[in-house]
């Protein structure tokens, strides 16, 4: 049996509610972690991010979600850039680079630039190549 338009969009839904609760959830752990890092209490932490303890917790347990805003005021009172508040060491490759970035001086990522470029530059050239030969 078909199941049409409407069993697709329904799948496609449950699909991306459970992506966004997977965010939710891992963002809630971070936020909770960077928390902890620092020795902070919810309290102490919600004072300082301008916002109420219970609405904190509820952010850190997944509960509640955060506006660009919020999400702006937390990175700046946690001491991190907004998109470190979405990076999970050990869920890709990707986020274990950029994990091991934030680590490095401005001069070796400068120099980690210029190489990746460099290798991007060298990777579409053998893209080329190989279109010519085919």
């Amino acid at each position: 049996m078909n199941e049409g338009a409407h069993g697709k969009l329904g799948r496609a839904m449950a699909d991306r509610n459970d992506d966004d609760s997977d965010l939710r959830a891992r963002f809630s752990a971070r936020i909770q972690a960077l928390r902890v890092a620092r020795g902070w209490t919810v309290e102490a932490a919600a004072k300082l991010i301008g916002i109420s303890k219970p609405y904190l917790h509820k952010l850190e347990y997944g509960e509640r979600d955060a506006n660009l805003d919020l999400i702006g005021r937390i990175a700046e009172v946690y001491g991190v850039d907004e998109f470190d508040l979405f990076i999970w060491p050990g869920a890709s490759i990707r986020h274990d680079v950029i994990d091991l970035l934030k680590s490095m001086s401005e001069e070796a990522l400068q120099g980690l630039k210029t190489f990746v470029q460099r290798m991007s530059g060298a990777e579409e050239q053998g893209r080329k190549q190989s279109r010519r030969g085919a």
